[in-house]
């Protein structure tokens, strides 16, 4: 193979995968990865049906999200137990 970066470069093996979490932020669904610092994520992808969302900055891809999110719930049952959309025990308000 021919290319002008460097092979270690090219056939780089990252040490460990980061998996990317979904969480709520500023009431939208987003998928994020943790940063080293706590309470540091880096935007991954934004799931929303909303074109609009797509073309506010705080939205795109490799943005840094700065609060203590918590994860959205795997289970789909809506218990007691879970907050409601839009809480704000979901969703931190950002004025």
């Amino acid at each position: 193979m021919y290319t002008i970066v460097p092979l270690d470069v090219v056939f780089h093996q990252p040490d460990a995968v980061k998996v990317p979490q979904e969480l709520t932020y500023r009431g939208q669904r987003v998928l994020a990865e943790q940063l080293p610092e706590p309470g540091q994520f880096r935007l991954v992808q934004l799931i929303s049906t909303d074109p609009s969302l797509y073309l506010d900055p705080a939205f795109q891809p490799g943005a840094i999200i700065r609060f203590p999110a918590s994860p959205v719930p795997q289970s789909s049952s809506g218990g007691a137990g879970s907050p409601a959309p839009g809480s704000s025990a979901s969703s931190p308000s950002w004025g």
